[in-house]
């Protein structure tokens, strides 16, 4: 499987969790051509030479565009506390509707719109096989008070995001080679 190589777990759940989307159908979703089907097939990982170990045709995206912040820049905040508090990128896109309706006040750095969240896991199909084997068991570990408390105390903030962000660009433009062991 193709590989992008991140610094930080905050950095691989941001790409995992939130960018994947708005490469295929979100913010650039209306840019020609399959420009997003390298980065929505590969796998964030974190690893000590940062870059990709896939040929991608295109390779910059403003991903801290402020109109794009403006509009999911909150919930990339909560992905990002997310991940620094130990959940994983699955995790948390299960616990999706936490931070879908989570709203980061700046002035007072306080949430508002934080759900009780229901576990999805509970609706999942009774498909067979080791990828819903291993998702039914990450998805059983989760605590959901602590999400919310990871939610409302982590230190990450739009500063640390936009660091991340940079960070991912730069990732996104880099080729390894081989792959780190």
């Amino acid at each position: 499987m193709d590989r992008i190589y991140l610094r930080t777990s905050s950095q691989a759940a941001l790409f995992e969790a939130e960018l994947k989307g708005q490469f295929s159908d979100g913010y650039w979703e209306n840019r020609p051509g399959d420009h997003w089907q390298p980065w929505c097939q590969c796998q964030a990982e974190v690893g000590t030479a940062v870059g990709r170990d896939f040929p991608a045709h295109i390779d910059r995206y403003a991903l801290d565009n402020k109109a794009l912040l403006s509009v999911v820049g909150d919930r990339m905040l909560v992905i990002g506390r997310l991940s620094l508090a130990g959940f994983s990128p699955m995790q948390i896109r299960s616990m999706q509707d936490l931070w879908d309706t989570a709203r980061y006040d700046r002035e007072t750095e306080t949430w508002s719109g934080l759900t009780n969240p229901s576990p999805k896991w509970v609706d999942l199909p009774t498909h067979t096989g080791p990828y819903w084997d291993q998702l039914r068991a990450e998805l059983s570990l989760l605590d959901l008070a602590r999400a919310r408390l990871a939610v409302e105390d982590t230190a990450y903030g739009y500063k640390e995001l936009r660091a991340d962000l940079r960070e991912i660009k730069v990732a996104m433009r880099t080729r390894v080679n081989q792959r780190p062991l």
